[in-house]
């Protein structure tokens, strides 16, 4: 199983929330150059503007960050239930942020400041239990004449060149060897072994290293610091740590060792006008639903120029730290929920002999059922003050399990109440898919039963050869181009292009009634538009709805900032009476419109009021 959890990674799925710093010569610059502003991300200004080095490098002059304050920083992470902390000690600037006796391009040698950042923030992580990782770029380096990223047949990021082109347009004068004997091999031998043990090594875009040269660096990482775990985007499948897209949020859970990275505004690096800030909650429940999945959680906040956090941002850190002093056993060192599908309600982290319901959304009725957990549940309390207990009622009649907490109405104040269930065990729970309590029933894409007919689909049903051949690249950049049907890293399902294809989910109802079902799409690629177009096929039983997939609802939520997602209402299906049916999803017709086919989030069906 790629990326699988071992003894060296246990202490990075245990931390589960860690906190991650942009922080560069792209900091004075704030997002704004010669009056221009920035329309993405802060870090990324050099190659926006196509600034030369000569005139970049001066931008160092003004780097004088007095005010920053390791110790803070340290604290501030830790109290916010930040278990490890990613520090920037070379982006793709080149610029490096401690003091490299290899490279004179560094915060000690070339600013005003003169002191070595890392050196005091690697003493207050250990101060405070907070366990330094750092951030390198190993393939893209703009300062360099070898730095990579420049071949011409890559394409853009967003209009930008990978790679420094306007100061080295030679690109067959390019040697990467060279870049990396003299700059990257060199500059993290000092990284591992002048600042204390290393948690993680977060690599970054993997342009144009080559298989031997992320092996041999890997190696190199490794002949230091033998538990440094490395990050997937080291390239070419040598991580320790699956890396989803930036700001990616999976919709089923992920087998073992992940994380997601996600900004606490719109960008990493620091823009003096993006106040497009998350609040707590949503860095919350971000966290609760990552945890629930099996995936850490990177919180990224891009320091002013003066080295602090920005005020917005240590508000949020400073919420969280009085929601994990109080439900921080939910998190740190809790396994993902037990179930393989989301509650309507919330999440659900584990540990043996315990399970904690994070409730973002507490039943009006005061009464949350859960079922399919088969474990006697011998105490429900609430984390924040376990003498507060719920009464319980189980039920296990013809082999359905049933257990109703009787929470009462307004119980649950706060953001993410935790319930603690003290269980018999390690849970356990059924192994069809069950509605939960409000007779809800979410199906997501990863548990779909992938098919493929030999002849085409339903009545009408259309294979475009222009849909399947309008594949393109996947949100880790993977090639999808030759790739059927399938489920991609953040567990939606993509490659939907041919309507020989199709899914079913075999479901458990125990509520009939009428229901009303809907479709939840997304976009595949990062800040690509959510598309529509498509006819889709309902079957439940004798019953069938067709309907064209349009956006009847944006979902806006943080996980759909960078990956947008629409849902489309089918319409209604009746269930009379309780048993095991088959949900059948196909395509009538798949628009190619956008290049990416059918990407399928979920199904609901939620009782008709």
């Amino acid at each position: 199983m790629p990326f699988a959890a071992s003894e060296r990674t246990r202490w990075f799925t245990e931390a589960r929330f860690g906190l991650y710093t942009h922080w560069g010569l792209y900091s004075v610059l704030a997002g704004e150059y010669r009056g221009r502003r920035m329309d993405y991300i802060g870090e990324w200004i050099q190659s926006k503007f196509r600034i030369p080095n000569a005139e970049y490098a001066r931008f160092a002059e003004q780097f004088n960050p007095t005010e920053f304050n390791a110790d803070a920083w340290a604290r501030l992470a830790r109290k916010a239930g930040m278990r490890y902390l990613v520090y920037t000690a070379k982006h793709h600037e080149g610029f490096a942020m401690y003091r490299s006796k290899c490279d004179p391009y560094n915060i000690v040698d070339a600013t005003p400041f003169g002191r070595d950042p890392l050196k005091e923030l690697a003493a207050a992580c250990e101060r405070h239990g907070v366990r330094l990782c750092l951030y390198y770029s190993h393939d893209l380096d703009w300062h360099d004449p070898d730095g990579g990223g420049t071949h011409p047949d890559l394409p853009k990021n967003f209009g930008m060149s990978w790679g420094n082109d306007w100061d080295f347009p030679d690109h067959a004068g390019k040697d990467l060897r060279r870049f990396l004997d003299r700059k990257v091999k060199p500059q993290l031998q000092e990284l591992l072994t002048e600042y204390g043990p290393i948690g993680v090594l977060w690599f970054d875009c993997p342009m144009t290293v080559t298989p031997e040269q992320a092996a041999e660096i890997r190696d190199w990482v490794l002949r230091f610091q033998p538990d440094c775990l490395i990050s997937s985007r080291i390239g070419h499948g040598l991580g320790d740590i699956g890396c989803l897209g930036d700001n990616q949020i999976p919709a089923g859970p992920l087998p073992g060792v992940w994380e997601t990275v996600g900004t606490i505004n719109d960008t990493w690096g620091y823009k003096w006008f993006d106040e497009n800030w998350k609040s707590t909650r949503d860095v919350l429940t971000t966290m609760a639903g990552l945890a629930s999945n099996n995936v850490n959680y990177l919180l990224n906040i891009g320091p002013t120029p003066e080295g602090v956090m920005p005020e917005p941002a240590a508000r949020v850190l400073t919420g969280l730290a009085g929601w994990f002093g109080c439900h921080g056993e939910a998190i740190h060192g809790a396994g993902p929920s037990p179930y393989p599908y989301p509650m309507p309600w919330g999440w659900m982290t584990q540990r043996p002999g315990r399970i904690y319901l994070l409730i973002d959304a507490p039943p009006a009725s005061g009464r949350l059922t859960l079922r399919g957990l088969r474990n006697r549940i011998v105490r429900a309390s609430l984390l924040a003050d376990e003498e507060h207990v719920f009464p319980v009622e189980q039920t296990h009649v013809d082999g359905r399990d049933e257990a109703t907490l009787s929470i009462g109405a307004g119980a649950l104040q706060g953001l993410a109440p935790v319930v603690a269930l003290d269980i018999e065990g390690e849970a356990e729970v059924a192994p069809e898919t069950l509605q939960q309590g409000d007779a809800t029933l979410l199906l997501p894409a990863s548990l779909a039963e992938l098919h493929r007919d030999d002849a085409p689909g339903p009545d009408g049903a259309e294979v475009s050869a222009e849909a399947a051949g309008a594949r393109g690249l996947g949100p880790a950049g993977e090639d999808l181009s030759q790739s059927a049907i399938q489920l991609d890293l953040a567990r939606i399902l993509v490659n939907w292009f041919d309507t020989r294809d199709w899914v079913s989910w075999p479901v458990r109802i125990d509520a009939p009634g009428t229901y009303e079902v809907s479709l939840t799409t997304s976009a595949v690629a990062h800040s690509n538009p959510w598309r529509g177009g498509h006819r889709v096929v309902l079957r439940v039983g004798d019953q069938e709805i067709e309907a064209e997939v349009v956006q009847h609802e944006k979902i806006e939520t943080p996980a759909t900032r960078c990956y947008a997602q629409s849902v489309t209402r089918l319409g209604r299906v009746r269930i009379d009476a309780p048993g095991t049916y088959v949900v059948e999803l196909r395509a009538a017709r798949i628009d190619p419109a956008g290049g990416f086919g059918l990407a399928l989030v979920r199904l609901a069906f939620e009782p008709a009021v």
